[in-house]
């Protein structure tokens, strides 16, 4: 087995290594999903106001899952997200709550001004405008950004983080943070992280939908991510993409716009950025 991982990422100078371990916590797990999260914390957010995070991992055929949603002051979110999941019976905290837990947690603060860049900034105001501008392929380094990762002993990962979608309604929250939606992974079938039109991702269950497919229809990972971008979220009147790796560490990366940040690495020596 080749441990590897695949990122879904604006930034994508920033792939982090695959080094082989024998557990997960030690080769993909949260802090090495949340390091490449982390690597870029000022271009996930729309608004400044509301965070969306999902962070789910599987270890020894246990599924342990846990995410934040409407965070206004969490530098990280992905840091709350696993000690939700260590230190917490819950598997998901939102808003003034999830931030009451981070301080007990010591968490610093940061100001909401912290998440608000000119450039996102300008995107908001050309919405506002009436100008559409586009989630999925903005014009500067923004936006969605998650991983998906197997291990030499093939336990799977999955991470994602995003501000949601540009002058969206204070209270929207996305799939992201929702475990099936657009963030899953099962030991043995697949880990799946996904971008797009969050509305669309949550009626179709969209990431669960993948690895149903593969577990129990015996569809390969490329076949169950293309059927669910190309026709059932079609279908439905949305689009998007997604990364996705199985148990013995095939990694797909697809997409139903006209592109998508993505990178991929692996042990074996593969090194892959592109965009359309």
């Amino acid at each position: 087995m080749l441990p590897c991982v695949a990122t879904l990422s604006d930034p994508l100078d920033g792939l982090i290594p695959a080094t082989p371990r024998s557990q997960l916590e030690k080769a993909f797990g949260i802090s090495t999903v949340g390091d490449l999260v982390r690597h870029y914390p000022r271009r996930y957010y729309t608004r400044g106001e509301l965070t969306d995070l999902a962070r789910l991992h599987e270890q020894d055929h246990v599924t342990v899952m846990a995410r934040v949603a409407s965070v206004r002051h969490i530098r990280n979110p992905i840091d709350l997200a696993r000690r939700v999941m260590e230190k917490s019976r819950h598997v998901l905290l939102v808003g003034a709550g999830a931030e009451e837990f981070a301080l007990e947690e010591h968490f610093t603060l940061v100001p909401n001004q912290y998440f608000r860049t000119a450039e996102r900034m300008e995107q908001l105001e050309s919405e506002q405008r009436g100008e559409r501008v586009s989630d999925l392929v903005p014009p500067t380094s923004q936006g969605t950004v998650g991983a998906v990762a197997c291990d030499a002993a093939g336990n799977l990962a999955a991470a994602t983080s995003t501000g949601g979608m540009t002058n969206k309604r204070p209270g929207r929250v996305g799939d992201s943070p929702i475990i099936g939606a657009g963030t899953y992974a099962k030991n043995g079938i697949c880990a799946v992280s996904a971008t797009g039109h969050g509305e669309y991702f949550i009626r179709a269950v969209a990431a669960h939908h993948v690895c149903a497919a593969v577990e129990y229809r015996g569809l390969t990972l490329e076949q169950a991510a293309h059927e669910l971008l190309h026709r059932v979220l079609r279908e439905l009147g949305g689009d998007g993409g997604l990364i996705a790796i199985d148990g013995v560490g095939r990694i797909v990366m697809d997409f139903s716009t006209e592109g998508m940040f993505r990178g991929a690495r692996d042990a074996a020596g593969r090194r892959e950025i592109a965009i359309y």
